[in-house]
């Protein structure tokens, strides 16, 4: 509060908590109401002016020879380094607050609307020996732990079948991986590895992946040595039997359990940090005090516009742009 004034993140809060989706958003925004994200940015924002008041004098007062204060550089990249590992944390809890999405992929009758079903407990996806049977993203939320996902099951990505529905279901599964925050890509243990598995991998190249090799009970032909150098956690299983299944929900939900303590922010707020962040590297890598003291004084701006005092008639225009008030 700011002489009894709701402050900005405060007054935005007010709706987030209303609007929260999942448990993290709302304590997300939670936190925000109580002042966690406006106490960051005032630290932030004192060393910020500690900095920059030593620059501004050194350029008019300082009659050395000197460049550049002894210490201005260190301390600039330093604070760098501190908002940029705020920004990544803000914008891996953002992330989470926004219920993560979870694709299935792997080629055609592998079991993944098995593991699909299995994941989600009921039978949600048509499950045949036929390849090719899922045409189109099915999706379900999911409850890991603390954490709620959105599990999609795809089409097979090397699904080469002739025809409309084919070409669609083949861009469908596109879009999933491109949506999505993490894959599981699943391959059948009980063979050996075909070039289409090969297309799976390459289908994902930057995306956090699960490899699943799934159909364990039918026994393993599939070589460990496959994912070897990739550095991504391989689980096998039975979708099937159910065995290990288990394990597999444990680890999505360490993955995805309730965001870490740190800066949680909305995505105008996060923007924000971003251009304050952007502005301070930018005043450690100047060619000159004057051109650091300008970029330090962009990033006090806009960490400014982080936090702030609502007036009322702003308040309230935030709050209830929201709702539906009675016609």
């Amino acid at each position: 509060m700011l002489a009894g004034k709701l402050s900005l993140t405060q007054a935005e809060a007010v709706l987030e908590l209303v609007n929260a989706r999942t448990p993290g958003a709302f304590r997300g925004a939670l936190d925000r109401y109580q002042g966690a994200l406006a106490r960051v940015v005032a630290g932030f924002e004192e060393e910020l002016k500690d900095v920059t008041a030593g620059l501004e004098h050194h350029l008019g007062f300082d009659e050395t020879d000197s460049p550049w204060p002894p210490d201005t550089r260190p301390r600039t990249r330093t604070l760098y380094r501190r908002l940029d590992a705020a920004v990544r944390q803000a914008e891996r809890a953002r992330r989470l607050d926004e219920e993560p999405r979870i694709a299935i992929v792997g080629r055609p009758n592998v079991g993944k609307s098995t593991l699909f079903n299995r994941l989600v407990g009921e039978e949600r996806a048509v499950v045949s020996p036929r390849p090719g049977t899922t045409r189109d993203r099915v999706e379900a939320r999911l409850e890991l732990g603390s954490a709620r996902v959105t599990l999609v099951d795809t089409g097979g990505v090397a699904f080469r079948a002739a025809g409309t529905i084919a070409r669609a279901a083949g861009r469908q599964t596109r879009r999933a991986l491109e949506q999505a925050d993490l894959v599981l890509a699943v391959f059948d243990g009980s063979l050996p590895p075909k070039p289409a598995d090969r297309r799976v991998v390459a289908a994902c190249p930057t995306v956090p992946v699960v490899y699943v090799l799934n159909k364990q009970d039918a026994g393993t032909r599939f070589p460990a040595g496959f994912f070897n150098g990739s550095g991504r956690p391989v689980v096998g299983l039975s979708a099937l039997t159910g065995r290990n299944v288990g394990r597999l929900r444990s680890m999505l939900a360490a993955r995805f359990r309730a965001r870490e303590d740190g800066v949680v922010a909305n995505p105008r707020q996060l923007e924000m940090l971003r251009a304050c962040r952007d502005a301070v590297g930018r005043s450690a890598a100047a060619p000159d005090a004057e051109t650091a003291a300008f970029e330090l004084r962009a990033a006090l701006d806009a960490l400014g516009e982080v936090d702030g005092p609502a007036p009322t008639e702003e308040l309230l225009d935030r709050v209830f742009a929201g709702f539906c008030v009675g016609k």
